[in-house]
């Protein structure tokens, strides 16, 4: 029986690392952060680095996985026990402030060239998210990045409700 695995699914500059950096402080999650652009698509791999993550969780604790969309694994990845019948969370932000904050940090790091089609498939994370909410199961969780800025407490709240965790005031410090 695999354990609950939490994704979080995003594009760049949507603010997931701060919702990681929550979770991550949470006594009964553990997170993996975008492991799929590290292990590539070999389906067997990624399943096995992700056993070997949760042999390590303790009764009761999650495993909490962020991924840039981009890297997401192949689709047949989708069939998985570890990705059907999982949490999965969508943080999105309006992509006009996604685009800008990336050209902001595209200049910061001495101009560097972004394809943005590529960098940000708007289509394959809508892709993704249909699939998910076709499936039987948990619907997907959205959160709206504005959401997690002006509203902290009562957007992490939510989350815990929504993936029957209990809230932990340490969720606050990212």
């Amino acid at each position: 029986m695999n354990p609950a695995i939490i994704y979080i699914w995003t594009l760049p500059r949507s603010r997931s690392t701060a919702l990681v950096k929550a979770l991550n402080s949470h006594s009964k999650i553990m997170t993996l952060f975008e492991p799929f652009g590290v292990w590539s698509n070999d389906i067997k791999l990624i399943e096995q680095e992700i056993q070997k993550k949760c042999n390590q969780l303790n009764d009761g604790e999650n495993l909490c996985i962020k991924e840039i969309i981009g890297d997401s694994p192949d689709k047949l990845f989708w069939q998985s026990s570890y990705f059907i019948g999982q949490s999965h969370i969508f943080i999105i932000r309006d992509p006009e402030y996604i685009i800008k904050s990336d050209a902001y940090m595209c200049k910061k790091d001495n101009n560097r060239q972004v394809d943005y089609h590529q960098r940000f498939n708007f289509d394959l994370l809508f892709e993704m998210f249909s699939y998910i909410s076709n499936k039987k199961g948990k619907p997907p969780i959205v959160i709206e990045s504005n959401d997690l800025v002006k509203y902290p407490e009562e957007t992490m709240k939510k989350l815990c409700e929504k993936l029957s965790i209990n809230f932990e005031d340490r969720l606050l410090n990212w």
